[in-house]
């Protein structure tokens, strides 16, 4: 189930537009521990998990592989979350 779950975060990811530094901007999660999470992880904490739902804006049963992930974002989406991942923390 984790190796779906990984597969699930780097294609959604891909999917919206997201680099790993973009997702890691949004979600508050380290750039480091994302690539981690893609790649190697054999179990991912349930806070980040949580805090990766939301900021993939997509359903529990999508990334986890339970249900299939619906049609994304549109174009004009994907901009707003980049300039999103662009700004501070104060911003």
């Amino acid at each position: 189930m984790i190796s779906q779950i990984r597969k699930n975060i780097v294609k959604i990811r891909k999917e919206k537009g997201l680099t790993q530094r973009d997702l890691s901007k949004i979600s508050g999660i380290s750039q480091r521990l994302i690539a981690y999470y893609e790649k190697e992880v054999k179990q991912i904490p349930s806070d980040n998990l949580i805090k990766l739902i939301k900021s993939l804006k997509v359903n529990a049963d999508e990334l986890l592989g339970l249900k299939k992930i619906k049609e994304n974002i549109t174009s004009e989406e994907s901009k707003i979350l980049k300039k999103i991942s662009k700004l501070s923390k104060s911003d």
